[in-house]
């Protein structure tokens, strides 16, 4: 049952990314931006950022943008657990969604992958504009193979639940059942008893 829920997040995932075309957060029209600031680039997540300040803002823009990306791709996991998969019921179902909807990770990946797409200097606005995007098989494997990590971890972790509440229950050598502490349910008066019997 994960597996086909994983499999259904990434395909939705990849169809809200790159075929809904949805529009990066940062939307404010900006004066004198390039013609290429607001377009969209076939089998890309992009977005788009500018920093003031001369030619030293270059990479001030470009962190700009990679943060802009990472605020979009977040936007759109957002977006499809709130379409979807809201109403999901089951604990462990929900764990895994849980999982996907929060990423550390994402903004060191964007950071060694994402590329610079488009950048220019407008001296006239003393402004750097720049673009930074991703192409659809890197974020799609990237995303897959988190999903893969957090299904393992979530069937390891209700397993292990399982596997304690049925030590809980199942009865020691004495006939007692197994106390929670893992201790027998009164092994110290057991004890006690066997040696008054002495």
């Amino acid at each position: 049952m994960l597996e086909s829920l994983a499999f259904v997040l990434l395909k939705t995932f990849v169809a809200y990314m790159f075929h809904k075309a949805l529009v990066s957060a940062d939307t404010v029209r900006i004066d004198n931006a390039p013609r290429w600031y607001y377009k969209v680039k076939k089998g890309h997540a992009c977005a788009s950022a500018y920093a003031r300040g001369g030619m030293s803002s270059v990479d001030l823009a470009k962190r700009h943008a990679n943060d802009a990306l990472v605020r979009h791709i977040n936007e759109t996991v957002q977006a499809i657990i709130h379409d979807n998969f809201r109403h999901v019921e089951k604990p462990a179902e929900r764990a895994l969604i849980a999982g996907f909807e929060t990423d550390p990770g994402l903004p060191a990946f964007i950071r060694a992958y994402a590329q610079t797409a488009n950048i220019e200097y407008r001296k006239k606005v003393d402004t750097t504009f720049t673009r930074a995007c991703i192409g659809e098989q890197p974020l799609t494997r990237y995303q897959g193979e988190r999903l893969e990590a957090i299904r393992i971890a979530v069937i390891g972790k209700y397993q292990a639940e399982a596997f304690d509440d049925l030590d809980r229950e199942m009865p020691t050598e004495s006939g007692h059942p197994q106390h929670p502490s893992g201790t027998p349910g009164d092994a110290f008066g057991e004890l006690e008893a066997e040696t008054r019997s002495d």
